[in-house]
């Protein structure tokens, strides 16, 4: 990590420690904040995916696994910072694909234009990671019932090599229908 990803790394410790109430409870208000602030720095963005989708392989030693956050929840400022932190985004690792599946279904042109640049970068990639993501949001996006077999169909099949991943990547691709 670079200097400058430590140092925000810290501010936002820093500022979950802030956050916490005398009881040592994390009011929801104060943790909605800190996941957004979290998703909108790429050096803690896996910090505040983590709020928004509890990893699969949880610890039990760890406890019970966190409630996950609602997008619902947060305020209309914060889904704005969300989405701009998403749709500003030059990478796609797993932080940015938990995020377009979290508010994926929100309707948002910056939205629909994200989905679609980075699905076709998924197709011209050496293996589409997250490329079910980014067709669930370009499904919801575009109000397309019919892409949700092909969806179900690139999550069921098996592949034996990112070929025909990426072949069924472009082929969604080549029947969405265009933004209005």
């Amino acid at each position: 990590m670079s200097k400058e990803d430590l140092k925000v790394y810290a501010d936002r410790i820093d500022d979950l420690s802030k956050a916490v109430d005398k009881d040592g409870k994390l009011p929801a208000d104060r943790r909605n904040e800190w996941v957004v602030a979290c998703c909108e720095q790429p050096a803690t963005r896996i910090e505040g995916a983590l709020e928004i989708r509890v990893p699969p392989l949880w610890r039990k030693d760890l406890g019970p696994p966190p409630e996950p956050l609602r997008i619902a929840a947060l305020t209309e400022k914060q889904l704005e910072r969300l989405i701009v932190a998403l749709t500003q985004s030059k990478e796609l690792l797993w932080g940015e694909a938990v995020i377009a599946g979290a508010v994926g279904h929100i309707r948002d042109k910056r939205l629909d234009g994200y989905f679609e640049r980075k699905l076709k970068a998924c197709a011209d990639s050496e293996e589409p990671h997250f490329a079910a993501d980014l067709m669930q949001g370009l499904l919801a996006q575009r109000e397309w019932s019919d892409g949700a077999a092909l969806i179900t169909r690139f999550q069921d099949r098996e592949y034996d090599d990112a070929k025909g991943r990426i072949q069924d990547v472009r082929e969604f691709l080549s029947k969405v229908p265009a933004a209005k």
